[in-house]
């Protein structure tokens, strides 16, 4: 029953992230739920620059990566992407900077 009522407490701090729309409910989330609201927060069309930039202290892959596809992670923060040290995070800050600049 313990983990029935851990995976439900998950999937409602999970929901709460999709729902938010500042800085200060992202980080209180963070604190609640570490790398998977990390992770959601990063592919989050309502993250602002500022926490994506902050997610960047996460270590998990997966999290810099959607860091990198995400349309609101600023260029400064992109092109210290391009020198992370994994391949795919790399390639996804160097698409979206591409990206933007075609749309200039």
């Amino acid at each position: 029953m313990g983990s029935e009522k851990k995976n439900n407490t998950i999937v409602e701090l999970l929901n709460q992230v999709r729902r938010a729309n500042s800085d200060e409910k992202f980080l209180e989330l963070l604190n609640l739920g570490g790398n998977a609201c990390a992770l959601e927060i990063a592919k989050s069309q309502n993250a602002t620059p500022s926490i994506l930039d902050y997610l960047l202290r996460f270590r998990p892959v997966a999290i810099r990566h959607a860091v990198a596809k995400n349309n609101n992670t600023s260029i400064s923060t992109l092109e210290a992407l391009t020198s992370d040290s994994e391949m795919l995070v790399r390639d996804s800050a160097k698409v979206n900077l591409l990206l933007r600049a075609s749309v200039r």
